[in-house]
């Protein structure tokens, strides 16, 4: 795929996961992911922060980092539908952090394509040091 054409796909699939992340169960931040076969371009998963399945959509509290939300790499990965030999690309609206990075490297994501920064940049360098190609764009702020 061209790079200009593979542009124009990293652009769509980033509006994905922004427009996924509007269903965020965290208040404080909304995060969402997508994660897309890089052979035919098909997602396979999205994720965003929230709590477990049948647990209610709010926050167990609104304190940074007490929410009880799964962040949004972790929800896309614990959906994903994971196929020998192929490998896959996964869009954040944010950066990820040292814990979503690490998990990240455990599964056969070999490209990751984020948007805004994250406080901490470990989970980039991880990622960039793990072999991944890691990218950022800018996402869109449409509502």
């Amino acid at each position: 795929m061209t790079s200009e054409k593979q542009r124009a796909w990293d652009k769509t699939y980033l509006e994905m996961a922004r427009l996924a992340s509007q269903h965020s169960h965290d208040p404080r931040l909304q995060v969402g992911a997508v994660v897309v076969d890089q052979e035919n371009g098909s997602v396979i998963a999205i994720g965003i922060n929230g709590r477990g399945r049948g647990r209610p959509n709010e926050p167990l509290s609104l304190e940074p980092g007490q929410s009880g939300c799964a962040h949004a790499e972790m929800n896309a990965l614990a959906r994903a539908s994971w196929q020998g030999g192929k490998t896959y690309t996964i869009y954040v609206t944010h950066a990820p952090c040292p814990i979503c990075a690490a998990l990240i490297l455990n599964v056969p994501v070999t490209r990751v394509v984020y948007g805004e920064g994250y406080r901490d940049p470990t989970g980039i360098r991880e990622m960039v040091e793990g072999g991944l190609e890691v990218v950022q764009m800018e996402v869109s702020h449409a509502q």
